[in-house]
């Protein structure tokens, strides 16, 4: 059946239509709050006309039903209690709480909701999760493609590149390398999140915006090419964001190792040197490498035998077979890992996830141990003994990363995070099996990957 409408009623369906299109979609809380049900804080960000401000509310549960109370100085609610609804937020980036009698409070201008676990963490801003809301205050669709372009091209060989797409309803994210760029054209190594697939090689034309509108929507154009069969195929997606992340420039002098992280093994017991040698001697007796080079230092395997069989291990024997057999590993682990994690040096990692480990702290509170996504952190690479995976160390000692196993994807490793109980005991909890991107920059030089060549498309 066909309509047929005057030209003065297809422009008021027109200027609906672009009414609709102007405005976003609502945006849904729901996952935020249903992931962290022992938040006890919440804080809105509202950006304002010079900076953010941060409306501070408190979590509580009466009989297992979730209600909000207004902490903030200067509002008509304040000390005031209601039900916490965790529905979309409203159009127009706007946050709306009931509280009761004492009526509704409207915070405008929402750029992030964050959730905290106590009120010292509240304090110290630091969550233990968050949501950024898209910021489409100031800029309209068109602006943003212009915005991105700009964004585009000053990236560098380094920095990391974000996509967040939606296919069938659902959230996508596209996360990316800058591994060459040759005038105008920008090649990134490109893998998509959460699901099991080869990265591929995604190619950039900057001669023009690769950002573009269509019917409201802001899309992304560029070519991706199979790193299997060199096949090239058009590479389109619907933008609901994009972010750079820039390679960090050098900020402070490099330090010197840190002391008390390594623990050499010229500092080792008698009995620690004893236990180490142990190893040693089975690699030794394993490996037709070192075997090779024991035998053509005859004196040193006789000295190294002595020792271990019973005589007091002064260390002329065992610490020189610890170094050698030390090195041999060393060498075997960079091998394996095509990278060089440098003991007493700090380097800097990244999460494609956020993760949680639970924990007791020194009070015996359980306590939850956030390290979230796409932020940056710092951390030591250790001294490893004999047999040991590298381990990197948190700045305050209270977790540990081991590293496992390379991935396919330059700078990502297979890792396990372990973190400490604060209690006497120290006991551990561990998160298995986890993809942990390390940054080569100069500022934080422990991570030096082996050099790549670079082979531009054809």
């Amino acid at each position: 059946m066909k309509v047929i409408v005057t030209e003065a009623q297809y422009k008021i369906i027109e200027s609906f239509l672009n009414e609709v299109r102007r405005n976003p979609e609502p945006i849904p809380l729901a996952n935020l709050f249903n992931d962290n049900p022992s938040a006890q804080f919440l804080a809105i960000t509202s950006r304002m006309a010079e900076s953010n401000t941060d409306y501070d509310f408190k979590l509580e549960d009466v009989n297992g039903h979730k209600i909000v109370r207004d902490i903030n100085n200067g509002t008509k609610t304040k000390g005031c209690t209601g039900d916490l609804r965790i529905n979309d937020m409203e159009r127009g980036n706007q946050f709306k709480l009931v509280f009761g009698n004492c009526g509704p409070l409207t915070i405008n201008k929402v750029v992030g909701v964050k959730l905290f676990a106590n009120e010292a963490d509240l304090r110290a801003n630091k969550p233990m999760d968050s949501m950024e809301i898209e910021n489409s205050l100031d800029v309209t669709q068109d602006e943003f493609s212009n915005k991105y372009y700009e964004m585009l091209k000053s990236v560098e060989v380094g920095d990391d590149i974000h996509f967040d797409t939606s296919i069938k309803g659902k959230l996508v994210k596209f996360d990316g390398t800058i591994v060459n760029k040759m005038r105008d054209m920008v090649q990134v190594e490109l893998i998509r999140l959460g699901v099991k697939s080869n990265p591929f090689n995604l190619n950039i034309d900057l001669n023009k915006n690769p950002f573009y509108m269509i019917h409201g929507d802001l899309l992304f154009k560029g070519s991706a090419t199979n790193r299997v069969d060199d096949t090239t195929k058009p590479f389109i997606l619907n933008i609901s964001k994009f972010d750079i992340d820039k390679k960090q420039p050098i900020t402070k002098k490099i330090e010197e190792p840190k002391k008390g992280i390594e623990n050499p093994i010229t500092k080792k017991s008698e009995e620690e040197l004893k236990s180490d040698g142990k190893i040693a001697m089975d690699m030794i007796l394993n490996s037709p490498e070192l075997k090779q080079a024991f035998y053509e230092q005859p004196s040193l395997w006789n000295l190294f035998k002595a020792e271990m069989s019973g005589k007091k291990a002064t260390g002329s024997g065992i610490l020189p077979t610890l170094q050698l057999v030390g090195s041999y590993e060393n060498k075997k682990i960079s091998e394996k890992l095509e990278a060089d994690f440098i003991e007493g040096r700090e380097t800097q990692y990244k999460l494609n996830s956020t993760i949680k480990i639970n924990y007791v702290d020194e009070t015996g509170t359980n306590q939850v141990f956030v390290r979230q996504a796409r932020v940056p952190y710092v951390v030591t690479v250790k001294h490893r003994d004999l047999g040991e995976l590298t381990t990197l160390v948190g700045d305050k000692e209270d977790y540990i990363i081991k590293i496992k196993d390379k991935t396919d994807i330059a700078n990502i490793y297979v890792c396990d995070i372990t973190k400490f109980d604060d209690t006497r005991e120290h006991k551990a909890n561990t998160e298995e099996n986890i993809n942990i991107k390390f940054s080569v920059v100069d500022q934080f030089p422990g991570y030096r990957p082996k050099p790549k060549s670079v082979v531009p498309n054809k």
